[in-house]
């Protein structure tokens, strides 16, 4: 299969801003349809990688923004709160057309089939499960966008391929003329303010998703943000509207009751399939995830016979409740893509006799979203910038070592959980922040939490083995 190329920019001038991943990969990708691509970052680094890399820098700030035909801007680029980047500022005030690569994707391959995937949680495994179902299908599939590879380094698809795109608060907020086929919202929490500015104007951001009238609509009802959203888009009529809950029967949706699947779309409601025997998602907010998975498999004419023999092949992804492995009868689990308490909290939820390893850069120091299940930890073990303030909200109610650093936390919490002869504990990694305090990201904080684990278990071998030497 051949790698998407936008050709319909050949020639013309066009501008990118940001040099991430998604702003190079544009670069890449308009430069090699035969556009000419000026390109900018705040970043000396990333403007000295792209000059490498063949592409002409130009500080559109200081230089303008010339002729070109629009401005491509990566999702790390504030457009509003707390300010408008300048260069944004500059295009709007010339008319210049600010698009995402989702927009350049749909326009090179506007015959596939288009699957989005937002949220606040469980949208990166929504998204990887049901690429694992249409693949296991037989069909053609391909997932990226916030989730894995940008969206314009996926492979050119037709009309019997489907994209599936995991689709971030900021990648929609950039979006001005997007449609999905399949627009998938799974739940809504405060999340990422520092950006959007308020609440309403993330909740916005993530409306997006259903830019346009026809195709369905499947939204998880199991929160009150998420019920309105459901409810504002029954009242609009311009799509199908299915709703999900992990909590109660829905009419005309799909739900999960006693850990069974069912399926309410037809007229005779029928039970699908156990959810609770599935290691790689264990938690009630998994079987959420597996409820809205199952509910866009069938709208996108999957049979309820290739969703059950394959749910279970999938196996999991990185960094979110990835059990790393277990050392002297104590359970290491890292999830380290929880960046907010709401999604630690359903972490903690699926464990009992935590010690668990939390902080990092906090979106905010709060607590109340864990309480209800904060019986299932015996210590707290914290990180980063945010520490100190959760040891003295959390210290009240459990014991609480701030560590500092990662290493020194999964040290103490490995020590605590080896003492109790009862064994059964879990080690977790479950920040409930974000990580750029210590750490590029969270796959990186989710990497050293795997090499500390696996130097462990380096160490119980060398002692074994020189236990078997008779060397003391």
């Amino acid at each position: 299969m051949k790698m998407i190329q936008v050709r319909k920019y050949r020639g013309k001038n066009v501008g990118v801003l940001g040099l991430g991943a998604t702003g190079l990969s544009a670069a890449q990708n308009l430069a090699k349809a035969g556009a000419s691509v000026s390109a900018w970052d705040d970043s000396s680094e990333r403007c000295g990688l792209a000059i490498g890399r063949g592409f002409s820098i130009k500080n559109f700030a200081q230089e303008g923004l010339g002729n070109i035909v629009f401005l491509l801007v990566s999702p790390g680029i504030p457009l509003r709160y707390p300010s408008p980047h300048p260069i944004v500022e500059l295009a709007r005030q010339e008319g210049v057309k600010i698009v995402s690569d989702l927009e350049l994707l749909q326009e090179a391959c506007p015959t596939a089939n288009y699957v989005g995937v937002t949220g606040t949680n469980g949208k990166s495994t929504v998204t990887a499960l049901l690429d694992h179902l249409i693949m296991k299908s037989g069909k053609t599939s391909q997932a990226g966008g916030n989730l894995g590879n940008p969206v314009l380094d996926l492979e050119m698809l037709g009309p019997d391929g489907t994209y599936v795109v995991e689709l971030s608060s900021y990648q929609l907020d950039l979006a001005s003329n997007i449609f999905f086929d399949v627009a998938i919202w799974t739940n809504l929490t405060p999340d990422h303010l520092e950006r959007h500015g308020s609440l309403d104007a993330y909740i916005r951001a993530k409306k997006k998703i259903f830019m346009g009238s026809g195709g369905s609509a499947i939204v998880g009802v199991d929160d009150k943000v998420s019920q309105n959203v459901f409810d504002d888009l029954v009242s609009k009529g311009d799509r199908a509207v299915i709703p999900v809950s992990a909590e109660r029967p829905v009419t005309g949706g799909v739900s999960v009751i006693g850990g069974i699947l069912y399926d309410f779309m037809d007229t005779v409601p029928a039970s699908v399939m156990g959810v609770t025997d599935f290691s790689q998602l264990p938690g009630t907010h998994n079987w959420h995830n597996i409820a809205i998975a199952y509910a866009a498999a069938r709208v996108a004419g999957l049979s309820r016979d290739v969703f059950v023999k394959s749910v279970g092949s999938y196996l999991g992804l990185p960094h979110r409740m990835e059990k790393v492995g277990l050392y002297n009868g104590v359970a290491y689990v890292n999830d380290s893509k929880a960046t907010n308490m709401a999604a630690a909290a359903k972490a903690v939820a699926c464990y009992n006799k935590i010690y668990w390893i939390m902080g990092g850069r906090a979106k905010k120091v709060a607590i109340e979203e864990v309480l209800p299940v904060l019986s299932h930890v015996v210590n707290i073990y914290t990180i980063g910038e945010s520490g100190r303030e959760f040891k003295k909200n959390f210290g009240k109610r459990l014991c609480v070592k701030h560590s500092e650093t990662l290493a020194k936390a999964f040290a103490d919490a490995t020590d605590d959980a080896m003492t109790d002869f009862n064994g059964g504990g879990v080690v977790l990694l479950s920040p409930a922040c974000a990580s750029f305090d210590q750490f590029e990201n969270f796959e990186a904080r989710g990497v050293a939490f795997r090499e500390l684990f696996a130097q462990l278990r380096q160490s119980q071998k060398f002692t074994r083995r020189v236990a078997g030497t008779g060397v003391k």
